[in-house]
């Protein structure tokens, strides 16, 4: 639908008639002189057709011209090279920001992690520990990383926090029983180590009377997109696209996140892209502020103390960025701009982790 609203102007030579375009089009953003409508809104609709056959002359030139001349210079020979100047900028600067973690880099660090005097570890679970698996739920931890994580309950110097997406449910029945603090969906609830019950960091007042609206838009985009589903939890709702077409489904994913924010306004409650999914949460609900909020709680010192957090999509990067000037952060996947190292699969950080452990008994 992009498309078909430019090839409009691109025929209209005559540099005259009106354009009636839904504000959920990704071309809305680029095409104000055309008359923008919820699709949804029959009256507003009605409104705009009668609007665009009683308009002036010299109006609906004005508007068609400046049409014309933006769909003109931005052609896709402008398109692409936006495109490779950006990919070219941004692979300058995530290259010189992130280091992979091997050889003298990976040795280095784990003599430095080994000598602070605490060493808080914040890492993330899908994607992560546990490699992506087609629906959220089937991203089960193996008892390999069960073990793993469980290992480092055996050194007091080493504070090991999990921060994930997942609900309190999924946390209960996979890590409940490891020596652990457990942060669940984003930042929402904190169980600390030791303690059975979870602290709410957030009030969900709001989140329950925009609920019945963003569902609503949700389901709507469900029922559009194959293999999409929608996903319930306690303080956030969560569409995932990962079974659908890649290049429909992303598309269907911007549009739904700039219909998502209109209904959202200024409220506490914020649309978040991450991989192949679209949630919507509270703004503090971040794992940043989960990351300071465990440092802050446990006294960290940061002149004796270590904190390394470990994600690999764009809400771990909220953790990455948490005390950036000293944080050890490790992203999994790419390099990323927000993080020191990176390592390429959870495979690799699983063996780095493995490493850390011995080089801990071996002190």
């Amino acid at each position: 639908f992009n498309l078909v609203c430019k090839e409009y102007v691109a025929a209209r030579e005559d540099e005259d008639g009106v354009l009636i375009l839904s504000e959920l089009a990704g071309a809305a953003a680029e095409m104000g002189e055309a008359i923008l409508v919820n699709p949804f809104d029959i009256k507003g609709l009605s409104h705009a057709m009668y609007q665009s056959a009683v308009m002036a002359g010299f109006e609906r030139k004005r508007r068609m011209h400046h049409l014309r001349e933006r769909v003109r210079k931005h052609d896709n020979r402008h398109w692409a090279k936006s495109l490779i100047s950006g990919w070219n900028r941004l692979r300058e600067v995530t290259s010189n920001k992130s280091q992979e973690i091997k050889d003298e880099v990976r040795d280095q660090l784990l003599e430095r992690l080994t000598r602070a005097k605490r060493l808080f570890l914040f890492v993330d679970n899908d994607g992560t520990l546990t490699p992506i698996a087609a629906r959220p739920e089937l991203a089960i931890p193996s008892d390999a990383t069960r073990a793993l994580i469980r290992s480092f309950g055996d050194h007091n110097q080493v504070h090991f926090c999990l921060i994930t997406g997942r609900p309190q449910s999924y946390c209960q029945e996979y890590f409940s029983d490891l020596p652990m603090t457990t942060v669940a969906e984003h930042g929402a609830y904190i169980k600390w180590r030791g303690q059975d019950t979870w602290q709410s960091t957030i009030n969900l007042e709001n989140f329950a009377e925009l609920k019945p609206d963003i569902l609503r838009h949700l389901e709507m985009y469900s029922d559009c997109v194959p293999g999409s589903h929608i996903e319930h939890k306690a303080t956030s709702l969560v569409w995932h696209y990962r079974q659908a077409e890649p290049t429909f489904a992303r598309n269907m994913a911007m549009e739904l996140g700039d219909a998502l924010q209109q209904v959202l306004g200024k409220t506490s409650m914020a649309v978040f892209h991450g991989k192949k999914t679209v949630e919507i949460r509270h703004v503090v609900a971040n794992k940043g502020a989960a990351v300071e909020r465990v440092l802050e709680e446990s006294g960290f010192d940061a002149d004796q103390d270590i904190v390394m957090t470990v994600g690999d999509d764009i809400t771990d990067e909220d953790m990455h960025r948490a005390h950036s000037d000293i944080n050890l952060s490790i992203h999994i996947g790419q390099p990323n701009i927000y993080a020191k190292y990176f390592l390429p699969s959870p495979k690799r950080l699983a063996e780095f982790l493995a490493d850390l452990v011995a080089q801990l008994k071996g002190q």
